[in-house]
Parts: structure tokens; C-alpha cells; sequence
């Protein structure tokens, strides 16, 4: 396995391949793996796209976490939670996670409390926030939430006047 270059698979089924050869990969490291054909996907759903926007009717419908899951047989949401860690997680929890020390679950979960503690106190300033909002021409809370629910902006609160409420 360690003398696998996956540099010189140009094609998801390299990947496949390559899986189906190694059937007790851990999890965490089958991900992984999957993740370096994360391009090849992308690259093909991005063909599809422009098909479909040149009229050309669409043979198979291209979802990149689909496909990596289905490639290294896990879960969709496992995929999803994994790319998350990754991308948002502290190196505590992401070591934990890939040696198996705790589930890609509970990674997530440890990851969520971990951003939502660092953002607790990360909203703009009073000043800031209303600078921001105003350029944005809104005018009234009622516009606001519903800009911040389609948005749902991590620097903002949901409720500007009960986080702000001392500056008003």
C-alpha cells in the first residue's frame, strides 16, 4: 500500500481499482485516498454542467461526495463530516480522527462545539456590523433576518438586536 504512487492515477477507476485490491484500509485512510480523485469528480461534474448548459442532455447526474463515498463505501454524510474536519478542525481533533482514537462522528461533533466556541465572541463590532448591513441596503430587522437566513454569514448574529442590544 505505502508504494502506491496515487500521483499517476489520472482516472476514478485507478481509484476503484486500487480499492477493491485493498479491502482492509482503514476508513479514515480510504477517504483519504478518495480525496486525491476529488479533482477527476469535480472535473467531470463541471463537464456535465456545461453539457446540460449547452442543452446536451445528461447521461449521469455527477454529486462529488456521491461519488467518493461510493468509491471508498462509506456514507455520503461520513464524507461530508470528514472534508469538514478537515477543513475546519483543530490539529487535535483531526489527529484523533485519522489515527482512530474517535469516529469521524464524534470528530465532527468535537468540530462543531470547536467553531462554535471560536465564534462566540468573533461577530463584528456594533460599528462594523452596522457599516456592513447599511451597504447592503437593508433597512429593516425584517430584512435582515431574512438576508442573514439566506446568508447565514458567521461574522453576523441571527439576532443583530439582541447581541448588539447595549449599542442601541
Amino acid at each position: 500500500m505505502n508504494d502506491t504512487n496515487f500521483e499517476d492515477f489520472d482516472k476514478i477507476e485507478d481509484f476503484e481499482k486500487y480499492f477493491q485490491q485493498n479491502l482492509s484500509t482503514s476508513k479514515t485512510k480510504k477517504i483519504d485516498i478518495a480525496l486525491l480523485a476529488r479533482p477527476l469528480i469535480e472535473k467531470s461534474a463541471k463537464e456535465n454542467l456545461s453539457d446540460a448548459g449547452k442543452g446536451i442532455k445528461i447521461k449521469k447526474t455527477v454529486d462529488t461526495y456521491t461519488e467518493l463515498s461510493k468509491m471508498c463505501g462509506v456514507s455520503r454524510t461520513t464524507i461530508v463530516r470528514y472534508v469538514s474536519v478537515l477543513n475546519n478542525g483543530s490539529e487535535d481533533i483531526i489527529n484523533d480522527m485519522k489515527s482512530g482514537k474517535i469516529s469521524i462522528s464524534s470528530a465532527a461533533s468535537a468540530n462543531i462545539k470547536n467553531i462554535k466556541e471560536r465564534i462566540k465572541n468573533k461577530y463584528l463590532s456594533y460599528e462594523d456590523a452596522q457599516i456592513f448591513v447599511r451597504n447592503l441596503g437593508i433597512t429593516s430587522g425584517s430584512e435582515y433576518k431574512e438576508w442573514w437566513q439566506k446568508n447565514k454569514p458567521i461574522y453576523l448574529p441571527c439576532s443583530i438586536d439582541e447581541y448588539y442590544k447595549n449599542n442601541f
